[in-house]
């Protein structure tokens, strides 16, 4: 622009550009140079202040022609061999931007075509100016949107509520420059610093400092009731700055609210020892950074709350679980004593009979096989309760499982002859399953002979095998009574039992050893109260071959 000025006219002596700061109002000297390239006095102007001032106001070029009939001049120390000052407005459009300058040791040295000149020339810095202004304010705003991007990732990169702290003033710095800085958490009426950091010639805070009362501090007083950042530009000249922890070493300052659904759980503060450091520009930046720090902050504090509720829950489970442990405890006790009691009341009595008594041979040895066959009876209860609670693993090999099936067929052939018991079989072609065979043999009896005495007058049994996806399916169905809704979910608890004799194990171990083999075992009623269904689901061996054999 300085180049441009001395090619308007070989009678300048003398330019300046004044730049409006569009906060304070103030016309500060951006460009200050004689024709002689030497730099003049950099004279600051107050809003309104001088023909720049008035220049800005109008929105028009002033002439005037000689400097020395105005006594303001004098008063602002102008050199007293400059006579003549032509002033024109630097403006956007409507909106003024400043001003540009031109002086000269003449008296009347500036003509109308001066004036029209400067004007056009006003008018291209300005265009100048904002096209430097944007791509300025556009490289800012790109480098504040990755630094809020980067201190995005660092801040939701833990969910850990201290370590969000300790991020928070770290990362800052991205986004604002600063010699000290303060994090505050409001509880209750007092605002307690929680972390600070600082820099020479700032010392740490001292502890005793760490809690200030919000209503007492019109600093933060005024961030919570407008919800809005403060300003200090300086603090020895702002009625805030005495409420600053620490004012003399501050000289400017800035702080903004933390805000979490209209609520203010915080502040952010940041200082610095140079006056005039921090305008709204960096409370603007750091306003968009405490809205992250709040979400954050607020994330960091739900996961804790959650935490601290689920910890709370894993308590209340584990002191149920073990209620109900001891609770099945009982029941276990309770009914274990009932079945093991039966049968030595009925070994005393027949052992009784034979010691006490004169009986015949044929009486004594009658007692004696009762004795026996309880004791038996004793003797498989003690297997089933140790296979229960320790089931016993045997080897496991490929098996067909409708091999296994007629197994389990011929070991019930005569209950089930016996009971007028038919079996119908439809025996789909199954991949070979990993198992221990005598162990699913004694699943596949217990679901036989259950269905057995679940039809005392006779009845059929319909049992089949398919294949449903990566899975071998079994079913035993029968046409005896339905299972009551209230007793079908618990069907496989130990020691439940509806019927009058037996011990309620069977169910409860064929469910533990399908479940060992990776597998499940489901009962359920069929429709129209024709029967019970069991489903027995054994996952398959994946093999090369079965997978060949399906393709």
């Amino acid at each position: 622009v300085m180049a441009v000025v001395r090619s308007i006219t070989h009678k300048v002596d003398r330019a300046f550009i004044h730049l409006l700061d569009e906060y304070s109002s103030w016309l500060s000297p951006v460009a200050t140079r004689g024709l002689d390239g030497r730099r003049t006095p950099d004279w600051t102007l107050r809003p309104g202040e001088g023909i720049a001032g008035q220049v800005i106001t109008q929105g028009a070029v002033i002439n005037v022609g000689d400097t020395w009939s105005d006594a303001q001049y004098g008063q602002r120390g102008l050199a007293t061999d400059l006579r003549s000052l032509l002033v024109a407005p630097v403006q956007s459009g409507s909106r003024p931007l400043g001003t540009i300058s031109i002086q000269s040791a003449v008296a009347h040295a500036f003509s109308v075509d001066d004036e029209r000149l400067l004007a056009t020339l006003g008018i291209q810095a300005a265009i100048a100016i904002e096209n430097a202004r944007l791509y300025e304010a556009e490289h800012a705003q790109r480098e504040l949107a990755e630094a809020l991007r980067d201190s995005a990732a660092a801040l939701t990169g833990t969910l850990n509520f201290d370590e969000v702290l300790d991020r928070i003033l770290e990362q800052v710095s991205r986004v604002v420059p600063y010699d000290a800085g303060y994090l505050l958490m409001v509880e209750a009426d007092k605002a307690q610093i929680v972390r600070w950091h600082s820099r020479p010639p700032f010392d740490a805070m001292p502890m005793s400092e760490a809690s200030l009362l919000v209503a007492d501090n019109d600093y933060l007083r005024s961030m919570l009731e407008t919800h809005a950042p403060v300003v200090i530009a300086d603090t020895s000249a702002d009625a805030h700055g005495s409420s600053l922890a620490g004012t003399a070493r501050i000289k400017s300052a800035v702080g903004v609210p933390l805000l979490v659904r209209g609520e203010v759980i915080g502040f952010l503060s940041i200082a610095s020892a140079t006056p005039g450091f921090f305008g709204q520009l960096h409370a603007n930046r750091l306003q968009a950074f405490a809205d992250q720090v709040a979400i954050a902050l607020e994330n960091a504090r739900l996961y804790q709350v959650e935490r601290e509720q689920y910890e709370r829950l894993q308590q209340s489970q584990a002191q149920l679980i073990q209620h109900e442990k001891m609770t099945a405890l009982g029941r276990l006790a309770a009914a274990l004593a009932h079945e093991i009691n039966n049968p030595l009341q009925a070994i005393q009595s027949h052992l009784e009979l034979v010691m006490d008594f004169p009986l015949e041979a044929d009486e004594r040895s009658e007692y004696l096989r009762i004795a026996r066959q309880e004791m038996t009876r004793l003797s498989q209860l003690a297997r089933n309760v140790l296979n229960f609670a320790r089931p016993i693993s045997g080897p496991r090999r490929l098996a067909s499982v409708a091999d296994l099936i007629d197994q389990t067929l011929a070991l019930a052939g005569k209950q089930l002859q016996h009971s007028h018991v038919r079996v119908r079989t439809d025996l789909q072609e199954t991949p070979q399953v990993l198992l221990a065979s005598e162990q699913m043999v004694q699943v596949f009896l217990n679901l036989t002979l259950n269905a057995v005495e679940a039809m005392p007058a006779g009845g059929t049994l319909h049992i089949a095998t398919r294949v449903e996806k990566d899975h071998v399916v079994v079913t035993f169905a029968n046409d005896g009574p339905t299972i009551s809704p209230l007793d079908l979910p618990r069907i496989f608890e130990p020691f439940y039992t509806t019927k009058s004799e037996g011990t309620g194990l069977g169910l409860s171990i064929s469910h533990s050893l399908v479940e060992q083999h990776g597998g499940t075992i489901t009962a359920e009623n069929l429709p129209d109260d024709t029967g019970v269904i069991f489903t027995v689901r054994l996952p398959v061996f994946q093999s090369k071959s079965w997978a060949e054999a399906a393709a």
